[in-house]
């Protein structure tokens, strides 16, 4: 029987380097201006339709009005064809204060130290590389149940799954919130642990 001699072998990544990390975070929050006190939620990804960048300033949104008191931080790296219709619709919600565009980046660690979350609202993927490099430094991940995604995340342990529906934005923005009160209470400490 040849379906039994199949394995899935996933990508790997290397073993992470938590004192660079944190050392190369310190120069990416001195060169986009993210303090110490902002909650920084990332986007990485080409910035096209199929990656759903105005959903992820729809989920920005919901955060800021559902959670004004908390100093959220969105950070988008990677550019494409959209970028300037995502600078009109920042500017059209009259977020611009609240989101840092460093286009693409050769190496998205610095960007990952400095992360509570990490977003992926994709409307179609495999396995997401930057997925397995978020779990690897230790930030869980929020994602689209979409591809083989949820091989990679499983609910409470490292991360969440959320179907792609007309209420994703709202279920997005309560979990990032649900989240943020369960990592500051204690109540998951496990939750930003990958997966062995």
């Amino acid at each position: 029987d040849y379906v039994s001699k199949i394995e899935i072998v996933h990508n790997g990544t290397p073993q992470a380097d938590f004192r660079n990390a944190t050392e190369s975070g310190e120069i990416f929050r001195r060169e986009h201006r993210v303090s110490g006190d902002d909650v920084v939620i990332s986007f990485i990804g080409r910035v096209a339709l199929e990656k759903k960048p105005f959903l992820f300033i729809d989920i920005a949104r919901t955060l800021v009005i559902k959670a004004p008191q908390i100093s959220w931080k969105f950070v988008m790296a990677g550019s494409g064809p959209y970028m300037s219709k995502v600078r009109t619709r920042i500017s059209e919600y009259q977020l611009e204060d609240r989101f840092v565009l460093t286009g693409m980046i050769a190496d998205v660690t610095p960007l990952l130290a400095n992360t509570f979350l990490l977003c992926v609202v994709s409307r179609h993927e495999g396995i997401p590389l930057v997925i397995q490099e978020a779990l690897n430094l230790n930030v869980p991940v929020l994602s689209t149940n979409v591809g083989a995604i949820r091989e990679l995340i499983c609910d409470d342990l490292n991360g969440y799954v959320i179907a792609l529906d007309e209420k994703t934005s709202d279920i997005f923005a309560t979990s990032i919130i649900f989240t943020r009160l369960t990592v500051l209470t204690g109540k998951i400490r496990s939750l930003a642990t990958p997966i062995a």
